[in-house]
């Protein structure tokens, strides 16, 4: 209100949160947590925010969020009542070294009825754009996979956003090659690092983009 900040939300490393930016440089990260903010509104008398909210558990809620202490209130429990019936598989997040020794974060689900010493059959989703990320939003497609048995692989290789402008323009020019290569690397990683992959069924899907790197 005072013409001395703007509010925006900001990708970085799989999450988006609310940030205030001043005009004197100062940047303030407003929301915590492994999430994406996907919608804000700013009472400018009180300094409260809320703030719409997904992570990979939960399809979405408000949240009330005071600037000033950093406390935060959730409101409302929308699907509270589904959810608790249901399986839902909590992803778990883990980085790689992609084909230039750039780093690469990726998630894996567990399948339902996951059980130590058994081998799944493993998905690798590719997102579309390429310039945009997977973030730790809730994803009803792989939470659907999950549930029919699949381990979920899921990176943001080079092309995505969250990891700085030269992560994104590394892959300009250059469609299905060091993206292509971390990729790759991504699905060799889970073969040594997650021993429940069965690398005898593994299959590949995507979206937009991803549809043309399945090629």
């Amino acid at each position: 209100d005072d013409g001395q900040s703007v509010y925006v939300l900001v990708s970085h490393h799989g999450n988006v949160h609310l940030h205030r930016i001043g005009l004197n440089g100062e940047i303030e990260q407003i929301t915590q947590g492994n999430r994406q903010v996907f919608g804000f509104s700013l009472d400018r008398n009180t300094g409260t925010i809320v703030v719409a909210s997904t992570n990979p558990v939960n399809p979405g809620d408000l949240y009330l969020v005071h600037q000033n202490t950093g406390e935060e209130v959730q409101l409302t429990h929308v699907n509270e009542h589904i959810l608790a019936d249901l399986f839902v598989s909590q992803p778990e997040e883990f980085w790689f070294e992609g084909v230039d020794g750039r780093k690469v974060q990726g998630w894996v689900m567990k399948p339902y009825g996951f059980q130590e010493g058994k081998k799944y059959p493993m998905v690798l989703e590719i997102h579309g754009g390429p310039h945009m990320m997977y973030s730790n939003s809730f994803f009803h497609e792989f939470q659907l996979l999950a549930s029919e048995g699949y381990v979920v692989i899921y990176t943001n290789p080079r092309g995505s956003h969250g990891y700085g402008q030269a992560f994104v323009d590394a892959c300009r020019g250059d469609y299905g090659g060091g993206d292509y290569g971390d990729l790759m690397k991504g699905v060799d990683y889970a073969v040594v690092n997650f021993p429940y992959v069965d690398e005898a069924r593994m299959v590949v899907t995507g979206g937009s983009y991803g549809g043309f790197m399945t090629i």
